[in-house]
């Protein structure tokens, strides 16, 4: 899974990213961006607000989770 909706609160999204890309996300939207807890926060595992969350940064933070888990032919397209 790429991302779960409505968790952990009906406003958040959770998405998996590398530990890399989430630490660069929450240096850059910490009004956004949470670690999840425990070992899945350590593995990349991020809580995003939506509603804290310009539309930009959602695209952006969906298509990162999203090619790290689809298909490596079909993530490779524009």
């Amino acid at each position: 899974r790429f991302a779960t909706l409505g968790w952990p609160e009906p406003h958040k999204v959770a998405v998996a990213l590398s530990p890399e890309e989430q630490g660069l996300l929450i240096e850059v939207c910490p009004h956004a961006a949470t670690r999840a807890p425990g070992s899945f926060g350590r593995a990349g595992h991020t809580h995003l607000d939506l509603a804290a969350a310009d539309e930009a940064t959602i695209r952006s933070v969906t298509l990162m989770s999203w090619r790290r888990h689809a298909p490596k032919k079909l993530a490779r397209r524009p």
